[in-house]
């Protein structure tokens, strides 16, 4: 009977596998170290951490930061619960180091990581205790900027502060948080030159492809606590060939690293001068090269940037076959049209080559019904490349212009083909109307206030100098941004930083994403500081 019973109890129990306990969320504990945290006079080659659990070390390059910099890295490991760093020779005699582990250490079982935990340590007497902090900011768009690095330079011998940093390691760093905030701490009294930058290569010095940010005056400490820096690439100190491209057999474009209007051009291989057309674009970073001699292999230039030759460049021309060359034709590019702009506003065409000479008209058809022939006017100038069609435009009506193969020739010979260029007027009905409250002008200045995209590419701008309502009329449903620009040098674009110049970005204020919806006015405010 007893054994009945027991069989009984054992069929009627639950199965259920046992839960373990509750997850493990907290991160390892600093139980002790060696020597103790933080420690002066330490002139030791080891630094020994005991945690309270097993411990392992994660993305401890992306990481570590160490500051100052020491001859070079320690060796960092992890052994079941300790971490041990060992230390190079040579480090700096009375110099406060702190050693930042970021999220690198963490627990073996789920992760846990400790949250910028630091070691700090004193080859001298005393901890340093001075610190600056700050927020770094992308000076095109205001937004934060993560991950950039912050360098201190002591200000003692230095002749040429503006090229620190592009030749000198930092005696003192940190990098900016998520939301670009930074902080460098247990820094020694001094004088000292401050700048922000990418730093891709974490080489410790900036590169000429990445943004740098730098105040206009020595950080002296005691005194100064908080800097903050606005970054931006910055203009090459040298002209140089950033990227060739061959459209076709006739001409090829050559790309400079940045605009310069002393730039000049020079071929090499006795070349008839004659034959060849150059063309710059608007802001002078484009060289657009053409040639009537088609049988000319290669073409050598040399690039000089005053009277200083800065780079040369060697184009092999491109061959085609003669069932190509029968094919050959005059493309035509429209790259402006009047929907959402002034009904007076004319249609604007380029060709990709010279235009020679024209004949006949272009065709405008309101819906199916031809309405009007014009003759296309080319745009006065060298090269005529660029040319528009006139028309009194109304408001919801629905266009199509039609150039017929034929009217254009280039110079060398080619006609083109039939273009066709649909589009719509757009009406209050179907667009949208944005008004900005600009505020806070100084009456001696120059402003442009920009409808852009929300990636900033400026779709509409105006010059303003002073205070007021501004509208702008017709645009498209869709997310915008309005950008202010206090345009300090006058040339109608914002301008980025450049420190061998001394030169600061222009400064501007960008509004949040904006919303536009058709048949709806909506009004922003903006204002710069």
């Amino acid at each position: 009977m007893l054994i009945l019973s027991t069989l009984f109890i054992a069929s009627c129990a639950n199965k259920v596998t046992p839960t373990g306990g509750e997850k493990d969320i907290k991160p390892p504990v600093v139980k002790e170290s060696e020597p103790v945290n933080p420690a002066i006079d330490f002139h030791g080659r080891e630094i020994k951490l005991k945690f309270d659990e097993y411990v392992q070390l994660t993305d401890l390059n992306g990481q570590l930061l160490i500051s100052p910099l020491m001859p070079s890295t320690p060796e960092i490991k992890a052994l079941k619960k300790e971490i041990l760093i060992k230390l190079p020779d040579s480090l700096r005699e009375n110099t406060t180091y702190t050693i930042n582990f970021g999220k690198s250490i963490a627990d073996i079982h789920e992760s846990n990581a400790i949250e910028n935990y630091k070691f700090i340590f004193s080859t001298g007497l005393i901890i340093d205790s001075l610190y600056i902090q700050g927020t770094v900011r992308n000076a095109k768009n205001n937004e934060t900027l993560k991950g950039i690095s912050v360098m201190m330079y002591r200000k003692e011998g230095v002749e040429n502060p503006d090229s620190l940093v592009f030749v000198k390691r930092p005696d003192y760093f940190s990098k900016t948080d998520d939301k670009g905030a930074y902080n460098i701490s247990n820094v020694a009294g001094g004088e000292y030159y401050v700048f922000a930058f990418e730093d891709k290569n974490n080489d410790y010095k900036c590169g000429e492809d990445e943004m740098l940010g730098f105040v206009d005056r020595i950080v002296k400490l005691p005194g100064e606590s908080t800097v903050d820096f606005k970054c931006s690439l910055q203009e090459f100190p040298v002209v140089r060939v950033a990227k060739v491209s061959k459209k076709d057999r006739y001409y090829f474009a050559v790309g400079l690293n940045k605009p310069d209007t002393t730039v000049k051009v020079e071929e090499l291989n006795g070349i008839d001068k004659s034959k060849i057309i150059q063309e710059w674009s608007v802001n002078h970073d484009t060289l657009m090269v053409f040639t009537n001699d088609t049988l000319q292999e290669a073409i050598k230039l040399r690039i000089f940037d005053g009277k200083t030759l800065s780079d040369t460049v060697d184009v092999k021309m491109i061959s085609v076959t003669s069932k190509k060359k029968e094919q050959e034709k005059l493309n035509l590019f429209v790259y402006q049209t009047p929907e959402s702009s002034d009904t007076t506003m004319s249609m604007m065409l380029k060709s990709e080559h010279p235009i020679k000479s024209s004949k006949g008209f272009a065709y405008i058809y309101r819906d199916t019904l031809l309405v009007d022939s014009v003759v296309p006017v080319i745009k006065k100038g060298e090269y005529q490349r660029e040319f528009n069609i006139s028309y009194k435009w109304k408001r919801g009506d629905q266009y199509r212009v039609m150039i017929p193969s034929g009217v254009f020739t280039d110079i060398y010979g080619l006609t083109n083909d039939t273009i066709n260029k649909s589009f719509a007027m757009t009406t209050d009905r179907l667009s949208g109307v944005l008004i900005v409250k600009v505020r806070g002008l100084f009456p001696d200045k120059k402003y442009l206030l920009q409808l852009t995209s929300e990636k900033l590419d400026v779709i509409k701008q105006l010059e303003i100098k002073v205070d007021g309502d501004y509208k702008f009329e017709y645009i498209n449903p869709s997310s915008y941004k309005i950008r202010l620009v206090d345009d300090a040098d006058q040339n109608k674009e914002w301008t980025p930083g450049n420190i061998r110049k001394k030169q600061q970005p222009e400064r501007i204020a960008v509004t949040d994403n904006l919303q536009v919806r058709a048949n709806w006015e909506l009004e922003t405010e903006i204002t710069i500081q």
